[in-house]
C-alpha cells in the first residue's frame, strides 16, 4: 500500500509578492506622511539636528520601501527595514511611557515579524520572478581548446525503397487480395 501526497508548495510566489507590496506600500505612506506609523527620526536625532533627521528618516524610509515594491534586493531591504522600525519603536517606547506605546511598539513587533515573511524561501527561481523590474538573463559563451570531431556511426544497409513504382501496381496486401477475389 502506497500513499499519495500531493506536492503543493505551502506558499505561493504571487501571494508573497501581493503581501510584500502591501506592506511595502504601508511603510511608503508613513514615509510620504499620508498616513500615522512609526518614524525612524529617533536613530537619526543624535547624529544630526531634527529637521535633517526627520528628512534622512523619511528618505530611508521610501527608498526601502521602494525597493521592496519593484522586488529588487527583497531580503537586504526588507531586513534594513525590518530592523530600522523595529529600533526607532523600541527607543520611542522607554518604560516611563503609557501603555498606548506598547500597543504601538507591539503593531510594529507584527509589521517586522511580516517583513520577514516577505522574504520567506521560495527557492532562487522565485526570488528571481519575484521582481517587477527583471532583469535579462545573458547566455553563457563557452569556448574549447580543440575542435571536436563528430564520430560516425556505422547503419545497417536499409531496404531498398519500393517508392520506384507507382502505388497502383505494387501487389496489395492479403487483405485487400481476399476482398478483391470476393467482389469479382
Amino acid at each position: 500500500m502506497s500513499l499519495k501526497t500531493n506536492a503543493v508548495p505551502a506558499f505561493n510566489a504571487t501571494g508573497l509578492n501581493m503581501i510584500r507590496i502591501v506592506i511595502a506600500s504601508y511603510f511608503m505612506a508613513v514615509s510620504i506622511g499620508l498616513i500615522h506609523g512609526t518614524q525612524a527620526t529617533i536613530l537619526f536625532e543624535a547624529l544630526t539636528g531634527p529637521g535633517v533627521a526627520h528628512f534622512l528618516a523619511r528618505c530611508l524610509s521610501f527608498t526601502l520601501s521602494f525597493l521592496l515594491i519593484c522586488g529588487l534586493a527583497v531580503r537586504a531591504s526588507a531586513l534594513t527595514l525590518g530592523l530600522v522600525l523595529f529600533w526607532s519603536s523600541f527607543i520611542t517606547m522607554n518604560p516611563e511611557t503609557s501603555v498606548t506605546a506598547l500597543d504601538d511598539f507591539w503593531r510594529d513587533l507584527a509589521l517586522v515579524a511580516a517583513l520577514l515573511l516577505t522574504y520567506q524561501p521560495t527557492g532562487t527561481r522565485a526570488l528571481g520572478r519575484a521582481a517587477i523590474l527583471r532583469r535579462k538573463l545573458v547566455p553563457r559563451h563557452l569556448t574549447f581548446a580543440a575542435n571536436v570531431a563528430p564520430r560516425r556511426v556505422a547503419t545497417p544497409a536499409d531496404p531498398a525503397p519500393e517508392a520506384s513504382t507507382p502505388r497502383r501496381d505494387r501487389p496489395a496486401g492479403g487483405t485487400a487480395i481476399s476482398l478483391r477475389s470476393l467482389l469479382e
